[in-house]
This record gives C-alpha cells, structure tokens and sequence, in this order.
C-alpha cells in the first residue's frame, strides 16, 4: 500500500531538532573564543623543524646568560620527548595590544610635556603578570578538553620549554618574522601564545608563509644592533633582555642605546607594518596600569626591597627584581641629559645594592658630559669615590671621572 502523508509523523519544529554532534576541533575553537583567545590553531606534536636552528643560535652564544635554554634543547624541539603521549599541540593566541596610543609605552623621550622624568615600559608588561590570568584562561581550557573530550592534557604558558613560535607557525596562525616574533596579518606580533598539548588527534593547520617581503624596519630601528641578520636574534644586545634577563652589569657600549626603557623593548614593533592590524586587548588584566604609561623614574629610583614588592609582585617587572630594575632606572635617567636626575642620582650612590650604585655612576657622568653642571657631578663622584667599598663600583667612578 502507498503510503500517504498521514502515515508519516508530523516533522519537528526546526528548534528541536537533533544537531549532529560538532567535530571535537570545532568544540575547541569555540570554547577558546568563550575564553577570550583571539586564534586558536593544531600543529602535529613532532618537532616543528627548528631543532638545527636552535642549536646553532646556542653554539654562537647569542642567548647570553640563558644557560638553562642549553639542558633541554631535545625537548624544548619535540614535545614528544618528554611526553610521548602527545599528538596535537594546540595553539593559542592572545593579543595584549594597547586600547589606545596612551596605553602603550608611546614616550619617545624621557622627557614628558610636563618636564618629569618618565621611562619606557614595554606594552605586554603594562598590565598583571600574564603568566598569572593566561595561565587561567589556558587552565579552564585544559578543563574542558579532559571533562567534555576525555583527553589528557598538559598546558604550557611560556615557562616551559615549547618552541612556541615555530609551533605556532606549523598551526598556520602567522610568521616568524624578521625580528623573530610571530607575526598574523589579522593580529600583528602584539600578542601572548600558549599551548595545550593533548592526546587526541586533531586536523592540523597549514604552515603560514612568510609576508615580511623586503622589509627591513624591525632590523633597522634596533639601537644596540641586536639583529646580526634577518631571522635571528642576539639576545646579549637586544634591551628586553638586558632589562628583564640579564642579571649583571650591562656593557658600557650599550647603555646608550637602551634609551629610556626600563623594561623591556617594543621598538621592532612599533616599526612593523602588520601591527597596523593590530586587535586592542579584551583581557581586563592586561590594561595598562595608569604609573606605567609614563613611570616616573625618579619614584622608581627610591623603591627600596619592599616597596618593590608592594608594587610589582603581580606585574612582570618583578622577574627583573628590584636591583636589575633600579640599574635600568639609572641608564634610563643617565640618557635624559637632564639635570634635575643629578640630586636624585647622587642619593642613590648610597644605595644598599653595588649593582645600583655602579650604574648611578655611569649615569651621573652621561648626563653631566659636556654639560654646564659637569664640575658639580665631578665634585659628587669624588666625594663618594673616597667611601666606596666595592671595586667595581670604585673603578666605574674612576672611567667616568675620566670622561669627565
């Protein structure tokens, strides 16, 4: 018998309807979106081809005093070697790009309008320490992927060793560009990336091409010279590192070139075209925090441990502890050339640390060269001279009244 419509059940209302199930890939973007990440992508968990490339970076010494980047080059190249359960690397993207020109560390000159002493903080150090709510974000991720997909799960937020760019770069989400940050013609280079590595098998991404062209601006604008070549970075002289990493003395040929930064550098991407495209920042902790904008370097010059503390435990300056950041204060106010940081300085050449004390020297002859209040500087410096304890605090004090 043929059958008539009313035989047939009557259909569902199109709302109620059964959806077939979405693909777990698609279930992982979407709930990155959720958490505020601004990309998301999958890259196989094998090395991503730069396992050669990192070991020569390491034999020419251009990581400086990283020496810990030296016992874990096999893992920090294959995932897999630490955790051969992996399959898939996922890889997000985060953008710490500024709201506005006034959030970013957009002064120039250590000279304000208003005649303070201000410095340069780098714009992803403006707001809390990422490593604290990326790392939340990324968590609550990880959560999802082992309650709604099973999956075993081991998340990463800069600290370990990962390869995060060319992993990045193999999950199609940019390239590294010449001054080796990953660049997306959607986001720019003005982002933070984390990973989640799983045991699920996931459809990897296309590796992205390389947009940089002949350009060269990343190359050309770096004071210290930190780029001996396009693709490759000499750490021992590019300023994020000698602000943040670099524990010691910094070398008197390149504290000129350091300018008015006082925590890290954002100079080879304020030149690059792709940040034009650059998304402002959705993550609240991120927002620029209104004394870092303009710090005020003479405030910063009387912070002693604990006021240190108070005010950078949650932010990334803290990593340079309290007398790598005064020393980065000193240089900063050594290039104003300006003779309200004199009294400030000589003060400080009664600080606790020797650290501090060698750089407030240095300072205190670079902004006196050649200046009218030259024989005042001298007068401090060998004042002080005869009370010094410390070599090489005594010898910094001897070359810059030399110079003098």
């Amino acid at each position: 018998m043929a059958s008539t419509n009313a035989d047939l059940p009557p259909p569902e209302p199109a709302d109620e309807r059964p959806t077939p199930p979405s693909a777990p890939a698609d279930l992982i973007r979407a709930r990155a979106a959720r958490l505020g990440f601004d990309d998301v992508g999958f890259a196989r968990a094998t090395d991503p081809g730069e396992s050669e490339r990192l070991r020569e970076w390491l034999a020419r010494g251009y990581h400086g005093s990283m020496q810990y980047m030296e016992r874990v080059v096999e893992r920090r190249a294959d995932v897999t070697v630490e955790h051969d359960w992996a399959r898939t690397v996922i890889c997000l993207v985060r953008s710490y790009a500024p709201d506005s020109t006034s959030d970013a560390s957009a002064l120039e000159s250590p000279n304000d309008s208003t005649g303070a002493l201000v410095g340069r903080v780098a714009s992803y150090a403006l707001g809390i320490d990422y490593h604290e709510w990326l790392r939340r974000d990324v968590r609550a991720l990880a959560t999802f992927l082992h309650d709604e997909l099973g999956a075993r799960t081991r998340i990463a937020v800069d600290t370990a060793p990962i390869l995060e760019r060319p992993y990045a770069r193999e999950a199609g989400l940019g390239w590294i560009g010449k001054n080796t940050l990953l660049l997306s013609r959607s986001l720019g280079s003005l982002t933070f990336l984390a990973e989640i590595l799983v045991d699920l098998e996931l459809p990897t991404g296309q590796r992205s091409k390389d947009h940089c062209g002949s350009c060269r601006a990343c190359l050309d604008v770096c004071p210290t010279d930190a780029f001996p070549e396009p693709y490759v970075l000499d750490a021992r002289r590019c300023i994020s590192y000698l602000t943040i990493e670099h524990r010691g003395v910094i070398d008197r040929d390149l504290r000129a070139g350091m300018g008015s930064w006082i925590f890290g550098c954002d100079l080879c991407q304020d030149v690059c075209p792709w940040n034009k495209f650059a998304q402002p920042t959705t993550a609240a902790d991120a927002k620029a925090a209104s004394d870092l904008t303009a710090p005020d370097l003479i405030a910063y010059l009387e912070l002693d441990a604990d006021a240190f503390r108070a005010r950078f435990r949650h932010s990334p300056i803290w990593r340079a502890g309290r007398d790598g950041f005064l020393r980065n204060v000193a240089i900063a106010l050594g290039n104003s050339r300006s003779e309200g940081a004199l009294d400030p300085l000589a003060k400080s050449l009664e600080d606790p640390s020797w650290l501090v004390r060698l750089h407030v020297a240095w300072a205190i002859g670079e902004l006196s060269s050649g200046r009218e209040w030259a024989g005042r500087a001298r007068t401090v410096l060998e004042h002080h001279e005869l009370r010094e304890q410390d070599a090489r605090v005594a010898e910094e004090i001897r070359l810059t009244l030399q110079r003098l």
